[in-house]
Formats: C-alpha cells, structure tokens, sequence
C-alpha cells in the first residue's frame, strides 16, 4: 500500500507578507494599497493589516500613503549577505557569489554608448 505524503501546511498571512515584501522589493517606485492589493489579488482590508504589522516591525514603510521596503528587510538582507548564506547557492566554483549581488548591472545603471560607436 502506497503511502501518501500530505502537502506542508503554509500559514496564509505568512505566506501573504512574504508575497508583499517581494513585491514591494521587485519595484522600484512606491506603491499604493490599492496597487499592491489588485497585483497580488487580496482584499485590500487584509493588506492594509499586514502592511501596517510589517511598519510596526520595520520591514515596511509609508510615504504618503504608499509603500516602499523599510530599514530592517534591508538589514536583514545584508546580514545574510554578511555571513555568507549564499555561498550554498552559487554556482560551483563562486568565491564569493554575494559580490555578484552587489555588482551593478545594465539595468539599473545603463552605460553610455562609446564615443564613435554608432549607437545612439
């Protein structure tokens, strides 16, 4: 007789700050109750509560009326950083797979074109 495995529990409002904190993390501009309740498909008075837990404890703030990541999700993630966490998860050979993080990249500090190039 085959067993069956049952799915691990997730705790919902866990799950959902998790989701708005990725989110708040993946755009760069401030977000409105509104934006974050209508991308993530959740009720808004659900996360207006989970916003207002996540300010209370630093890993969120507002700004006229719109949120952004707070102070202690950016402490957080360097203390990870810090002690190396993500060396597991580099690829082989990665010294320092962190430093990769830390890096900028075209996207977020476009290059101007050389002079002479052609390009525009």
């Amino acid at each position: 007789m085959a067993v069956h495995a049952r799915p691990m529990y997730a705790v919902p409002s866990v799950k959902r700050s998790v989701r708005i904190l990725f989110l708040l993390a993946e755009h760069r501009t401030l977000m409105s109750l509104k934006e974050i309740s209508e991308h993530l498909a959740i009720p808004k008075t659900t996360a207006l509560r989970i916003l207002r837990t996540l300010a209370r404890e630093g890993m969120v703030e507002t700004r006229d009326g719109k949120f952004h990541v707070g102070p202690r999700l950016i402490q957080l993630s360097g203390r990870v950083l810090e002690a190396g966490a993500l060396r597991a998860f580099g690829p082989p050979g990665a010294d320092q797979p962190e430093a990769a993080l830390l890096r900028p990249t075209f996207h977020a500090f476009p290059a101007a074109p050389e002079k002479g190039s052609g390009a525009l």
